[in-house]
């Protein structure tokens, strides 16, 4: 995690995609927000809180989730891609370690969240009607083996500058991708990818109110994104599902390819659209 101090009140909780880590959107500033930037979803051990070494009903000190529900008068979390489902996760993860007295008072420090935007991303990563299609999975998985054993790095791989230049979809977003480049291994970003079938487990500890949909991605392909929201948003009334704002949840399509960032400036112009 990388955490961005603006001096602010309030605060925005981001969580990456697949391989990345906080350069990628080093572009991104704002004056009234702190960011705190999660990313690498490798190890979502349900035995675990946020990497930490937390007992049940007794979580520890340095507990981000804990320590960022606690500082702010607000929050807001954006996600995207992989970072969809990892946010879920780890939310969920952190529910486990409280008593029930505290699973109470943590519930109530929730309705904090004033807005949770998911960006290109699904609770299904991989899927072949709600994520990124099996095959696509299983070729990307096999290319980075056969690079890594035979020495490539993530700057000189053809897989992953393929995968790059598919989800960048332009000349232009590519250049500037690759001008922050993420600091991560081949093998790392590899084990992260088997990580999200390996490890799935279905969770919607996050009430979802607006969905951000790029009609031009192929990465997860826009009609599986559109298909899962389109049955997450029938399951509200369905369900009759308790939220703080179960009534604002909306769906909205773009011509953006999978990486959208270059596009914004600040980080709250994602939550302003």
């Amino acid at each position: 995690m990388k955490f961005i101090n603006n001096q602010g009140k309030k605060l925005i909780i981001f969580f990456a995609g697949w391989g990345m880590d906080y350069r990628p959107f080093s572009h991104l500033h704002s004056s009234e927000y702190d960011v705190a930037l999660f990313f690498n979803y490798t190890n979502p051990n349900p035995d675990l809180c946020s990497g930490l070494e937390c007992q049940p009903g007794v979580l520890h000190p340095d507990c981000p989730i804990y320590n960022m529900i606690n500082s702010y008068t607000q929050i807001n979390v954006i996600a995207f891609g992989a970072g969809v489902w990892a946010s879920s996760i780890l939310l969920d993860n952190y529910f486990r370690h409280l008593s029930p007295q505290n699973r109470f008072r943590s519930l109530r420090l929730l309705k904090k969240i004033k807005k949770s935007i998911a960006i290109n991303g699904t609770l299904c990563t991989v899927s072949n009607i709600w994520g990124m299609p099996q095959t696509k999975f299983n070729k990307i998985i096999e290319n980075l083996e056969r690079e890594i054993s035979s020495g490539y790095t993530f700057s000189t791989s053809e897989c992953m500058n393929s995968y790059l230049r598919e989800m960048c979809s332009d000349a232009a977003t590519l250049e500037r991708y690759l001008q922050n480049l993420p600091h991560r291994g081949l093998e790392d970003i590899k084990n992260e990818l088997a990580s999200f079938k390996e490890n799935f487990v279905f969770s919607n500890a996050i009430f979802w109110n607006r969905v951000i949909i790029g009609n031009n991605d192929t990465i997860i392909p826009s009609e599986n994104q559109n298909r899962f929201w389109s049955e997450y948003e029938l399951g509200l009334d369905k369900n009759n599902r308790l939220a703080f704002n179960a009534h604002d949840f909306s769906i909205e399509h773009t011509d953006n390819p999978h990486f959208p960032f270059f596009k914004w400036e600040r980080w709250e112009d994602m939550l302003n659209l």
